[in-house]
């Protein structure tokens, strides 16, 4: 050891410490020693240069033990020799348990002698663990940062079994483990997906039920719960290799479970499990970001469909119903013209009422459809328009709602779900109904006084036919219904203030 040591000599004797201090000079040239006459002044000289202290036992309003204790809290690995009388093994014996690196007798023995080999002996194993430590820091670190490069192309694999090659391949590179396995979870089992260059598939279980006791995977899988398995042999487990003793076990979440493991015990540490858990997070993010990409994928191929499907039957009403429609029409006005029945007008009424359900028809098609386009309208100003285009009869309209307020949705789309119910209420709350229209905090309400829909049947009001009105299609709340639902809104209908019907439509993006 070429370095100097930097020794703090506690002890309440001045004569002594200079022996010691002497002493210890004599016997060892790159020894400097600093003195304290107790244990508060010696804290007081820690200033991060000092090497190792020595501490008498006795010392002012404190004890070694004491001292030692105190230096601990701010140092726990600072080499620390305690000064004892002679034949005070306890003391010794209580100073090592309480952290102390090395203790000797004050006399007898090679005395002062000693003192210097073994500070210096606690010095130098201070400085290999130091160096020791900062190496394997420094490896670490070195690891971390190959670890994140290695996510770059986890973030970009296009596939589970993608990720899950990516993730053995650095486990094998980065962290060196000989022998890793990923396996994904498939319905109730746990199949491997990756196995490192040591292994072949046909080397390891082909699967594992996840509700399996004896498996460290599949209690790992169940739990969530990473674990470091010194020896398989101290456990009552079944290893996927009789001659595999330690195993390291990481969970990826609800996707599966990355294992390494090793035919010696004690391979794998916690510094090795910080690792595998930093490389399975960046595969857990990445796993998660391609479930969702399906989930959408999936849910745009369904929409697709249905557009299809919607758009399919909209033609066949369109054209399929109207055309024979307007024949029918077109005949009876001619048989109109030829004679004068009571007949004709009832064939006329059903003509009539055919033609409202097909328009409601393909209103009730066209709601299913996710709005395309999005805008800011101001709800006041449409509903003022909306009771324009309303057969209002004698009803009255109070809208108690700021100028203001704006809502994020389709235009159009907005406009016939007002129309729709305010034509409810007027239809089904008698000709001098009340209309009330207000602020909800993400949304609003439509509440009328009058008759109201009894509580057994408000959860059928919106179904496609249902209606009371002698005149209704059985289609305008349905419509509404779709039209919220296309928005992703919620809407529900309870009892007014007054006694009528309330229709609350929240989940909107409401600004003021």
């Amino acid at each position: 050891m070429a370095d100097s040591v930097r020794v703090l000599y506690v002890d309440d004797d001045p004569a002594f410490a200079d022996r010691v201090s002497a002493a210890l000079r004599q016997e060892d040239d790159r020894i400097t020693v600093e003195s304290a006459t107790s244990a508060r002044a010696g804290l007081e000289r820690l200033d991060g240069e000092i090497d190792c202290i020595v501490s008498a036992y006795a010392l002012p309003e404190s004890d070694g033990i004491e001292f030692l204790d105190a230096v601990r809290k701010s140092d726990p690995d600072l080499p620390f020799v305690l000064f004892t009388d002679a034949g005070d093994e306890t003391v010794a014996s209580e100073a090592i348990a309480a952290g102390a690196t090395d203790y000797l007798p004050k006399e007898g023995g090679d005395g002062l002698s000693a003192l210097a080999d073994r500070v210096v002996d606690a010095v130098e194993s201070y400085r290999t663990d130091r160096r020791r430590y900062e190496r394997e820091l420094e490896e670490q670190q070195i690891k971390i940062r190959a670890l994140h490069t290695v996510a770059a192309r986890i973030n970009t694999a296009d596939s589970s079994d993608t990720v899950y090659e990516a993730v053995v391949e650095a486990a094998e590179a980065i962290l060196d483990f000989d022998i890793t396995i990923a396996d994904a979870a498939v319905e109730d089992v746990l199949v491997p997906r990756a196995v490192s260059t040591e292994l072949s598939t046909d080397e390891y279980f082909e699967e594992t039920p996840i509700g399996a006791e004896d498996n460290l995977g599949a209690e790992a899988y169940r739990t969530g719960e990473s674990s470091v398995i010194d020896d398989l042999r101290e456990l009552d487990v079944v290893p996927a290799d009789s001659e595999f003793r330690s195993v390291l076990t990481v969970p990826i979440g609800d996707y599966g479970v990355l294992q390494a493991a090793d035919h010696n015990p004690g391979t794998f540490d916690e510094g090795d499990l910080e690792l595998a858990e930093l490389l399975v997070a960046h595969a857990r993010a990445r796993l998660s970001q391609l479930e969702a990409r399906q989930e959408l994928q999936q849910r745009t191929e369904e929409l697709q469909r249905k557009n299809e499907r919607l758009d399919e039957f909209t033609r066949f009403v369109s054209h399929d119903l109207r055309n024979p429609l307007n024949v029918a029409q077109g005949r009876l006005e001619l048989a109109a013209e030829d004679c004068d029945s009571e007949h004709l007008n009832e064939v006329a009424a059903a003509h009539e009422r055919m033609a409202n359900l097909i328009e409601d028809l393909l209103t009730l098609a066209r709601a299913e459809k996710p709005p395309t386009e999005y805008e800011w309208v101001a709800l006041a100003e449409l509903l003022d328009r909306c009771w324009r285009t309303v057969d209002t009869k004698h009803a009255s309209l109070d809208v108690d709602i700021d100028r203001g307020v704006t809502l994020l949705a389709d235009h159009d789309r907005l406009r016939q779900l007002l129309e729709n119910l305010l034509r409810n209420s007027v239809q089904h709350g008698g000709d001098a109904v009340t209309i009330t229209v207000g602020e909800l905090d993400d949304g609003f309400y439509l509440a009328d006084d009058g008759e109201g829909i009894p509580e057994s049947e408000r959860d059928s009001v919106f179904e496609s036919g249902y209606t009371t009105a002698r005149n209704g299609t059985g289609f305008g709340l349905s419509i509404v219904k779709k039209i919220t639902e296309a928005h992703g809104w919620d809407i529900d209908v309870t009892e007014s203030s007054e006694g009528g019907a309330r229709f609350e439509i929240t989940g909107v993006d409401v600004t003021r």
